[in-house]
């Protein structure tokens, strides 16, 4: 299935998502569907193959796709990421110690052994960014100081863009309970604190982004 979808309105293509898998199900036979639709590739797919210039870079399933790429490509590639500047200070095999641009550090999951002393990427989806008011961070988190700079509502959720002392965005996705859905209301001009837990932290070499592998 070559983008079977894609000349569809957004609810008509929600619809045959469902009937597609339905189908899939019925006949009992495997189907490969080819899709830029990163959010389509994560609903629909058992497992899925990214390809960058021709080439596998990672195959698995959605879940392990999305917290867990291969690469910086593919972790820009599906779904949404903030990638932070930094470097490395020390690393192991499967983590890495990245000292931030700003001076946090980081304790960061990596795919590859990244070389001490080197410029590296942290990568943090914006579901796993926490906004909080000045000094209502946690502890083992990091954190950041910003200012919001727009929050869109979106009825399940509100996307805030928050900028950085040194002119870097960081997208934040908020979710909200039922009950908190009519008080939602745009904080543009905030100070705010941007913080998330360690443990969601990827590391990857800056290589990657020179190369415009990103």
């Amino acid at each position: 299935l070559d983008e079977p979808l894609g000349a569809l309105d957004l609810k008509l293509r929600k619809q045959m998502q469902v009937e597609l898998s339905r189908i899939q199900r019925e006949v009992g036979i495997t189907f490969i569907y080819v899709t830029h639709d990163q959010e389509e590739a994560l609903a629909m797919s058992d497992r899925i193959a990214v390809m960058d210039r021709g080439a596998v870079v990672q195959v698995g399933m959605p879940q392990d796709v999305y917290e867990r790429p291969a690469n910086l490509f593919v972790a820009d590639f599906i779904g949404s990421s903030n990638k932070f500047p930094g470097r490395v200070l020390e690393s192991t095999g499967g983590s890495a110690m990245i000292e931030l641009d700003g001076a946090a550090r980081v304790l960061a999951a990596t795919p590859h052994r990244l070389a001490a002393g080197a410029p590296a990427v942290v990568v943090v989806r914006p579901d796993h960014v926490v906004i909080s008011k000045p000094g209502g961070v946690t502890g083992g988190a990091v954190a950041l100081s910003g200012r919001v700079v727009k929050a869109a509502y979106l009825g399940t959720h509100l996307q805030i863009e928050v900028m950085l002392p040194d002119g870097r965005a960081v997208t934040v996705r908020q979710s909200l309970a039922p009950g908190e859905r009519r008080q939602a209301a745009s904080s543009a001009g905030d100070d705010v604190v941007i913080s998330w837990p360690a443990a969601q932290s990827i590391g990857f070499s800056q290589e990657e982004l020179v190369k415009g592998v990103a």
